[in-house]
């Protein structure tokens, strides 16, 4: 009875995960183009190239500058590293 409680609990994590994660690859697009911040979308936008030397994840917002090779994580980091300016209002849109 308890494992199969268990798997449950667990099923439903994953679930929670794949929707976050679905969520991050739809909206990282459309905030960098907000900013006017080009990009190149690779695999159905799993992998983004940011101004051609900044790889982005946006299921994991997991990033690397080719350049620097300084990494990070999450689109707004990422306009910060890369020079855009943001506001707390772009975080609540």
């Amino acid at each position: 009875m308890i494992t199969s409680e268990i798997v449950e609990a667990f099923r439903a994590m994953r679930e929670d995960e794949q929707a976050a994660r679905a969520k991050r690859r739809a909206d990282a697009p459309r905030i960098l183009a907000q900013h006017d911040v080009g990009f190149v979308a690779y695999n159905e936008g799993a992998h983004l190239l940011v101004r051609g030397h900044v790889d982005l994840w946006p299921g994991t917002g997991n990033w690397v500058d080719r350049v620097t090779t300084k990494r990070g994580r999450g689109v707004f980091a990422l306009l910060r590293h890369v020079g855009v300016p943001t506001s707390a209002e772009d975080v609540f849109e």
